[in-house]
């Protein structure tokens, strides 16, 4: 859905619609600017092929069937673009071409997939907390990693919907998965919404969760790099910090001894 003014981005898209107007010799042309592994680039493609106008719609719907389920990455890839700029304006339409692309056999361009899941769940988040629940709760791993990188910014404005969402991660074993959990909660709730967000690691925690240990470890690290980083304000240390002092005199030794990492490693940034 995101588009660029690069000039080569540019170029790529005229290259696209003159290639179309020499449909179908130009079959090989297109193959050929859909290449390497540049994302950018290849969205170009896609939005080429999307966006190409009336005359040259039969030829790009042509292209698109015929190529959906290439066994090159780049290829499937510029073709998954151009599905999602057809669809921006549906969220499900849109979840019905994630669904259509994570279910073709061969390769699968999961990286755009996350990237645009995490578009579409900034622009429309109510529809996209429905729409997403079974990927969350998918037995693909990729589909629970790409649907759960989109949270990131629906959490720092609601983060009460968003630790519901989260709280179907209480049990999950794949490693990815979980260190992108860590990540979504050190970096977008701690910080903004510390009250919340220790709330709900300190009851995991007493609860037992069985990913509760490597989680809060892994929100601890977010949470440094993101104030070593310079992307967190001294309002947002200083709450956090507030915060993680209330648990330092928790029953529970797990949950004291979070706390104590998170007030040392504030204090020494």
């Amino acid at each position: 859905m995101t588009t660029n003014s690069h000039p080569e981005v540019a170029d790529a898209r005229a290259e696209v619609r003159e290639a179309l107007s020499e449909w179908p010799e130009s079959r090989s042309r297109l193959i050929g600017l859909c290449r390497g592994d540049d994302l950018e680039h290849l969205n170009a493609v896609g939005y080429g092929l999307a966006r190409c106008g009336r005359a040259r719609r039969e030829a790009a719907d042509e292209f698109l069937d015929q190529y959906e389920s290439d066994r090159r990455l780049a290829v499937r890839t510029a073709v998954f673009y151009a599905r999602v700029h057809l669809a921006e304006d549906d969220p499900r339409e849109f979840v019905r071409v994630m669904n259509r692309f994570a279910g073709l056999p061969g390769p699968k361009p999961w990286v755009a997939m996350m990237g645009e899941i995490y578009r579409m769940w900034r622009r429309t988040p109510r529809d996209m907390y429905r729409l997403m629940t079974p990927w969350l709760t998918h037995r693909d791993p990729w589909r629970r990693w790409s649907a759960l990188h989109g949270l990131e910014v629906p959490a720092r404005k609601n983060p009460r919907s968003a630790l519901k969402v989260l709280r179907l991660f209480r049990g999950e074993r794949h490693l990815r998965v979980r260190r992108l959990l860590g990540h979504v909660l050190g970096q977008n709730l701690y910080p903004y919404h510390p009250d919340e967000a220790l709330e709900e690691m300190a009851q995991w925690l007493v609860d037992g969760a069985p990913v509760a240990s490597s989680v809060v470890r892994q929100n601890e690290r977010q949470v440094f790099t993101w104030f070593e980083a310079g992307f967190g304000s001294e309002r947002q240390r200083r709450s956090l910090l507030r915060v993680a002092r209330v648990y330092l005199d928790h029953e529970d030794p797990d949950v004291r001894g979070h706390a104590r990492r998170l007030v040392r490693g504030l204090n020494s940034g």
